[in-house]
């Protein structure tokens, strides 16, 4: 009896708010007959109980839901079945970075990129670039595309990171992680051009004015409120795709200029090139048709899916392009300029003889 009673005083003192959270928390585990202890009325109920209180694991709203119960705006992707976090606040977003849910890898993939980026910046401007004794055009295009690329991957960090918050978030990050895609694209090409016809500045600027007439095509698509949402996903991704493709004519040019296969700076780069195209290729191909999920729903929702893989090639493609850059200076550094000069032929010239 003793003990009943001190059980029964420690109940009281614990107060009616402890009482009920604590039961609330184990009635489950208990068998139907048993009933909730009758909180003390004559003990006043403790006004903070921060100091009595366990902190959860998980706090509410936290927990992943499935596909069918995952708000309209996260359900883009039918092939992963689970994992999705749901109207999380702000700080509930930066927790679930060092959570397993289906955004994990999306966010580190990219986070550990712009990590890897930021390290070849600060070797490149402290050694590589006086190593192959890079001219100014060379340490511009050189930061210009690491400073790109860094940007393209934290944008998709932030992206990944807070898209489950609103679907005003989700919106409002998804046109800014198109936009980062569409800068390192646009990047990507103006620094290829430069390496190609830097010597040409009419063929430069014709070359450089078509890429940008084309993501100005790609801001419309993305920042119009007409176009904003999924529905047009299908149509900024054809964009995109458009500035990858249209790489083919400048490279085409620039080797024919160069005397084809047999030049030394095409044997050289063309192989780069072409690898550089392979690896948007299979980027484009595996975020379009969400391989290898569509063939194995449910089985690669947290590790192995589609947007994981398109985030890995990515990397790797900006990573190679840069490397490629460096063997570009390194070629060059005991030479003027990579192709024939022809000052004789005007820029209206030159685009009629593209157009023939």
């Amino acid at each position: 009896m003793v003990k009943e009673l001190q059980k029964l005083d420690i109940f009281c003192l614990l107060g009616n708010e402890v009482v009920q959270k604590i039961w609330e928390e184990i009635s489950d585990y208990l068998p139907p007959p048993l009933k909730a202890p009758k909180a003390c009325d004559d003990v006043p109920a403790i006004k903070s109980t921060a100091a009595l209180e366990f902190p959860s694991v998980q706090e509410k709203g936290e927990e992943l839901k499935s596909y069918d119960d995952a708000p309209a705006f996260l359900q883009q992707n039918p092939f992963i079945r689970k994992g999705y976090r749901c109207n999380l606040e702000i700080h509930q977003c930066f927790k679930s970075v060092f959570r397993w849910n289906n955004e994990t890898l999306n966010i580190w993939t990219h986070l550990g990129g712009f990590l890897v980026i930021l390290g070849l910046l600060i070797w490149d401007v402290t050694f590589r670039l006086d190593d192959v004794n890079a001219r100014p055009a060379d340490w511009f295009y050189c930061i210009a595309l690491c400073v790109t690329y860094m940007t393209t991957l934290i944008l998709s960090v932030c992206y990944h990171t807070f898209n489950c918050h609103s679907e005003h978030s989700y919106c409002s990050l998804l046109k800014w992680d198109v936009l980062g895609v569409a800068l390192s694209l646009c990047m990507t090409f103006i620094s290829g051009v430069h390496y190609a016809f830097g010597c040409r500045p009419d063929l430069e600027a014709i070359y450089n004015g078509i890429e940008a007439a084309m993501v100005v095509v790609v801001l419309v698509l993305n920042f119009a409120p007409p176009f904003v949402g999924p529905r047009y996903e299908p149509l900024r991704l054809l964009v995109l795709s458009c500035l990858v493709i249209f790489g083919v004519a400048p490279t085409a040019h620039w080797m024919t200029l160069n005397g084809g296969f047999s030049a030394p700076i095409v044997a050289l780069l063309l192989p780069r090139i072409a690898a550089m195209f392979g690896f948007m290729g299979v980027a484009f191909a595996v975020y379009k048709f969400k391989f290898p999920e569509c063939f194995f729903p449910g089985k690669v929702d947290l590790v192995g899916s589609s947007h994981q893989i398109w985030h890995i090639v990515v990397f790797l493609s900006l990573v190679w392009w840069h490397e490629t850059s460096f063997a570009y200076f390194d070629y060059m550094k005991d030479r003027m300029c990579a192709i024939p000069v022809e000052p004789s032929l005007s820029s209206e010239d030159v685009l009629m003889q593209l157009l023939s």
